[in-house]
């Protein structure tokens, strides 16, 4: 269906643009006439469904025009619209109808109910049911109609004119005296803009701004409250006093108290937006500082809410112990007052913020850069650890049970473990580990764990677990929830040297957009929390900035590396959940972590692996850049009976893929490494041999930092470090896991 096309009639240039952009905004095409002849000449060259004309027009008004069209053979269908905001009567709607307008608009009225008389008109024009109108006015009868309208209009305006001419008589003197008022508006809003302009903080402008407004206003003193944090809490930021000698104590009563919203004066004032005038503080001023304020002589107050757009940030107060009702400009400079210092606040405010944004920033580009940086050396030495734990396994067997060299081998492997466990941190810290998320019952977990931590957490210290059943279901990875428990539990511990109360708690929790929006990484919606808290010796502010920091701790040399929190931050991080602090230096430390809440019905687990190292005969690809690696990896499968093919980089493994005779069954490829990596090495292995499986093995993994991506390719990943056992569990898993049905979801 075509747009439809109005032409807009109106002499006044500034209506026909509000009106063009107020009808091509609903997608209705216009024309433009500034009179009823001009009007006429353009219906005769253009197509339009609608006209829409002011009435008091010159050379040819409106009703001139209705009639000019009813009379048109070709036009006399055309729908009319009249609007207008002189001709408003029942009379003057009569004669735009009796003229031949189909809808008469008042032009001040509703653009919903113009749009509504366009669209009926034109819905009944393009249907062919325009009602029938009667034969428009003869021309004699119109003009007289018209001409006693417009007398009357003349003379309504006489006596108008007249009636604003009288008033302007009697209001001389006092426009007279609003000049001065203005002046001391003008006057006053200067000088508390150059204070404002002065003052680093709003505690540093109040008194000065508070005494210039009670000399100009003849006030005794007055206080200035600001409404100050996330509590919202009124608090005095200025206060200034005459000469009253016995004010100290209502000056001292009034820097002392804070007033929550809607209690005490200011806080009524500030829960309603509303200024409020006591004539006798003895009959209504019920508050703390009435006998302060009676002992200093004061009678009246005045309390003027510094309101912004709707939001009071703040109330001013004044006291005199003479009649002093705000009278003339007084309101209107108060009013002023309080918008300056309102943005004066909000300026502030968002300066706060922005400082408080920059370093949150700088925070996060820190952790980001130290991240990818420990991210990147955790990678390689994972390598080398593979290749050690390897080694050290191969020596164990081939030196047997009881052998003098036996101890040593043993603390090598335990070595290498305690170096792939700080890998693993690091991973986490960086973000980089590949998860292998499940369903998991949160409350279940933390009761799984009890009895070790309890073993741990020493005789001076009471454990409480408090573990909530209606907590939503978690998506995560069991080994990485279980190390945040772990972290978060030893942090809290070792807090407590003179022992103390821990408490483990899980719950249900709900962000919402105003948690998230004061907490960079968080966003709104429903978690399960871990909370863990304890009675020690708390944080300090500067401790709580760097808590997450990696190699960060206060505890003495030897005694922590400095990963744990920092850890507990980036698997955090990584698995969509949040972490907050909150510490009182002597009173104890609380931290929570969040964890998004799935719906979806808890995934089954593998059944206990035999307890015997499977063996298998098959054909396994083993695509590996680093020597040492590959050399380990090629013995561990050799040992347990595969033939192995190897290749140094992903382009050799395809090679290999193309030209052996012979089937192979599994693709075992590190995921990084130069060149095509190994996900992109699987894609092309799997086209080339849909029967092929793949397995694949790194450090960490920048593009698969959830698991998401290996299984969408029906892939499967080890981490390494790996023990021989590891890997010929793994590739065995694999090789035996049956192919989804055809046609079943991936």
């Amino acid at each position: 269906m075509k747009p439809m096309r109005v032409l807009i009639v109106d002499d006044w240039e500034e209506n026909r643009e509000l009106l063009k952009m107020a009808l091509e905004t609903e997608g209705i095409k216009t024309l433009e006439s500034q009179d009823g002849v001009m009007a006429l000449r353009l219906l005769k060259k253009e197509r339009v469904d609608c006209v829409i004309s002011d009435i008091l027009m010159p050379n040819l008004d409106g009703y001139g025009l209705c009639r000019k069209i009813r009379a048109d053979t070709k036009l006399r269908r055309l729908p009319i619209v009249i609007y207008s905001n002189t001709f408003l009567s029942a009379d003057d709607k009569k004669l735009a109808l009796a003229s031949g307008a189909d809808r008469y608009v008042c032009k001040s009225g509703s653009l919903k109910e113009l749009l509504a008389a366009l669209r009926e008109v034109g819905l009944e024009a393009r249907k062919g049911a325009v009602k029938k109108r009667s034969a428009p006015l003869d021309e004699a009868k119109a003009v007289k109609l018209y001409s006693e309208a417009l007398v009357k209009k003349l003379e309504a305006k006489n006596l108008g004119l007249e009636e604003a001419a009288r008033k302007l008589r009697d209001n001389e003197e006092r426009l007279r005296q609003l000049a001065v008022d203005f002046e001391r508006i003008a006057s006053t809003a200067r000088s508390t803009a150059m204070i404002i302009a002065a003052a680093p903080s709003i505690q540093e402008a109040a008194p000065r701004i508070i005494r210039i407004l009670c000399e100009t206003l003849d006030w005794d003193m007055g206080s200035l409250w600001w409404a100050e944090g996330e509590s919202g809490a009124l608090r005095c930021a200025g206060f200034w006093r005459g000469t009253h000698a016995q004010a100290e104590e209502f000056e001292e009563a009034t820097r002392s108290l804070t007033f929550r919203s809607g209690v005490g004066l200011p806080g009524r004032v500030r829960q309603s937006g509303k200024p409020v005038f006591v004539s006798d503080l003895a009959r209504d001023f019920d508050s703390p500082r009435l006998a302060a304020a009676l002992k200093a002589g004061l009678r009246e107050v005045l309390a003027v809410p510094l309101d912004i757009a709707g939001d009071c940030l703040g109330v001013m107060e004044f006291f005199s112990g003479k009649p002093c009702r705000p009278k003339g400009a007084t309101p209107a400079m108060l009013e002023t007052v309080a918008v300056l210092i309102g943005l004066f606040i909000k300026r502030e405010e968002a300066a706060q913020s922005l400082r408080q944004k920059d370093a949150e920033l700088l925070q996060a580009r820190k952790l980001e850069s130290i991240g990818r940086l420990a991210g990147g050396i955790a990678h390689d030495f994972n390598n080398i650890l593979t290749a050690v734990l390897a080694s050290a396994n191969f020596l164990k067997c081939d030196l047997g049970a009881g052998t003098p060299k036996m101890e040593d081998v043993e603390a090598i492997l335990r070595s290498a473990q305690s170096a792939a466990d700080v890998t693993r941190q690091l991973l986490a810290f960086s973000r980089r580990q590949v998860l292998e998320p499940r369903i998991l019952d949160l409350g279940g977990l933390v009761r799984n764990m009890e009895k070790i931590l309890k073993r741990l957490v020493g005789e001076d210290v009471e454990l409480v677990v408090a573990v909530d059943s209606k907590a939503g279901k978690i998506k995560a990875d069991s080994a990485q929830v279980e190390q945040i428990l772990l972290n978060l539990f030893m942090n809290a511990r070792d807090a407590m040297p003179k022992g103390g109360r821990l408490t483990i708690e899980t719950g249900d929790a709900r962000l919402d957009d105003a948690y998230a929006s004061s907490h960079p990484g968080a966003r709104a919606g429903r978690y399960a929390m871990l909370a863990v808290s304890d009675t020690g010796i708390g944080m300090d502010e500067e401790t709580q900035a760097r808590v997450f920091d990696p190699f960060f701790t206060t505890k003495n040399p030897g005694r922590g590396t400095g990963l744990g929190l920092s850890s507990v931050y980036g698997i955090m991080r990584q698995s969509g959940g949040h972490v907050s602090l909150y510490s009182v230096p002597g009173r104890g430390t609380t931290f929570k972590a969040y964890f998004p809440v799935m719906e979806e019905s808890a995934a089954a687990d593998l059944g206990p692996a035999p307890e015997e190292t499977p063996k298998g005969t098959e054909t396994v690809l083993l695509v590996e850049d680093d020597a040492e690696v590959r050399a380990v990896s090629r013995r561990i499968l050799a040992q347990q009976g595969y033939t192995v093919i190897e290749a140094r980089s992903a382009e050799e493994g395809e090679k290999i893929v193309l030209e052996h005779p012979g089937e192979i069954h599994l693709l075992l490829t590190d995921l990084v490494m130069p060149g095509a990596d190994g996900l992109e090495l699987a894609r092309r292995v799997g086209a080339l041999r849909p029967k092929t499986k793949t397995l694949l093995m790194s450090g960490y993994t920048e593009r698969a930092a959830t698991h998401q991506e290996i299984i969408g390719f029906a892939m499967h990943y080890l981490q390494k470090p790996f023990s021989p056992d590891d890997l010929a569990w793994k590739v065995r898993q694999v090789l035996d896991e049956k192919p989804p049905a055809p046609g079943a979801a991936q």
